[in-house]
């Protein structure tokens, strides 16, 4: 996983990934994994995909 401080831009993701994390106040990846998946797919313009695509990116 990558460490809990680490940047969008240093991190290969969608634009819209990073547009929904941001705009729902994550700065980083800091704190993401303590969040249950319904509280994600709660947020606009988060599909299925790029909800697959956070959780890829958590896991690596």
């Amino acid at each position: 996983m990558y460490a809990e401080k680490t940047d969008y831009d240093d991190i290969e993701m969608s634009s819209r990934l990073r547009n929904v994390l941001r705009r729902n106040g994550f700065e980083s990846l800091e704190g993401v994994r303590e969040y249950p998946k319904e509280y994600f797919i709660k947020f606009r313009n988060m599909g299925q995909a790029t909800l697959q695509e956070l959780y890829q990116i958590c896991e690596e």
